[in-house]
């Protein structure tokens, strides 16, 4: 065999070589991109459970600030406030993970559904409309805590909402 043919050989076994270690690293992105996914899924049904326990924890104020949240003695309009904003931070949360593709439509779908039966009472629409304060001071409403794009997407108030990034 001549340096030529060993030469090509050589080039050929390289070649092979530089193929397969590209198909590893996909395969390793791959991997990483599913563990990313499934990491990111995980952790929001954490954070829906933490927001249910903390909704539940105090029924009658939650029930009653669906309807008139304005209405609500002070303590228990904090401890709405906090309620509302833990659901809408939590939602927001779902929204920009769907909108980096890191959970499936279906399950930021399932959060969604949620969100939109409960903003459509009275009270979180109150809630959303009005500043943070609580002592009469309210320059700014409660949507503006949130990104305007989260924002905008609560006010359509429908999953036909397309995502951008989507």
């Amino acid at each position: 065999m001549s340096i030529m043919e060993l030469g090509a050989i050589g080039e050929l076994v390289g070649g092979v070589a530089v193929i397969a270690s590209l198909l590893f690293v996909g395969i390793q992105i791959r991997r990483g991109n599913e563990t990313d996914s499934l990491s990111a899924s995980l952790g929001v049904q954490r954070s829906l459970n933490e927001c249910v326990q903390f909704l539940t924890a105090n029924p009658e104020a939650f029930h009653q600030g669906l309807g008139d949240f304005n209405e609500l003695p002070v303590p228990a309009r904090v401890d709405v406030a906090a309620k509302f904003n833990q659901l809408y931070s939590h939602c927001e949360l779902v929204y920009q993970l769907k909108r980096r593709g890191l959970i499936r439509d279906d399950e930021a779908n399932r959060h969604f559904l949620w969100l939109f039966w409960i903003h459509r009472w009275p009270g979180p629409q109150e809630w959303w409309n009005v500043g943070p304060a609580l002592q009469g001071e309210q320059p700014d409403a409660n949507r503006d805590l949130f990104s305007s794009d989260f924002a905008e997407f609560v006010d359509r108030g429908s999953l036909e909402t397309t995502i951008k990034g989507t």
